[in-house]
Order: C-alpha cells, then sequence, then structure tokens
C-alpha cells in the first residue's frame, strides 16, 4: 500500500514537472515573439534615425547656403556702397 501511496505521489510530483515545463515553454515561446517584435522596433527606429540623420544633414547644408547667402549680400552691399560714394565724388568733381 505504502508503494501505491509513493507512486502516486511520484506520479503526481512528475505531472507537476511536466505542467511546471509546458508553463515554462510557453513564456519562452511569448518571450521570443516579444523579442522579435523588439529586434523589429529597432530596425524601424535605427532606420528612422537614418532618415532624421539625413534630413538634419541637408539642412544643416542649406543653413551653410544661407549664411553663405548672406555673407555674400553683405560684401555686395558694401560694393554698391563704396561704387556710389565713387560716383558721388565723381559727379561732385564734375559739377566743381
Amino acid at each position: 500500500m505504502e508503494n501505491n501511496i509513493s507512486l502516486k505521489q511520484f506520479a503526481k510530483k512528475v505531472e507537476g514537472l511536466v505542467h511546471l515545463l509546458q508553463e515554462k515553454d510557453a513564456k519562452i515561446a511569448l518571450l521570443e515573439a516579444e523579442k522579435e517584435e523588439l529586434r523589429k522596433e529597432i530596425k524601424r527606429s535605427y532606420a528612422e534615425n537614418v532618415e532624421l540623420q539625413n534630413k538634419y544633414d541637408n539642412l544643416k547644408i542649406a543653413q551653410a547656403i544661407i549664411t553663405l547667402s548672406k555673407k555674400d549680400v553683405a560684401l555686395a552691399k558694401s560694393k554698391l556702397t563704396a561704387m556710389m560714394n565713387t560716383i558721388d565724388r565723381c559727379v561732385e568733381k564734375i559739377n566743381e
């Protein structure tokens, strides 16, 4: 009789272990799926980061061009002012 109880207890413990193993397998499958989703998210984030970096680089280039244009405009204005002063002096000399 004692062997039957021990055998039943053993069978019950084995069933419990099998159940725990099944739970662990289900948990592993769930974690694997989550890991795959996170990998996809990392890939999307990386692609978005590359796109944003390209936009940022383009923006820096555009800003540099605008800055150069402002310098060119300032230089052109100063040259034009110098030319106008020269013309004014010439006109004054002609009128003398």
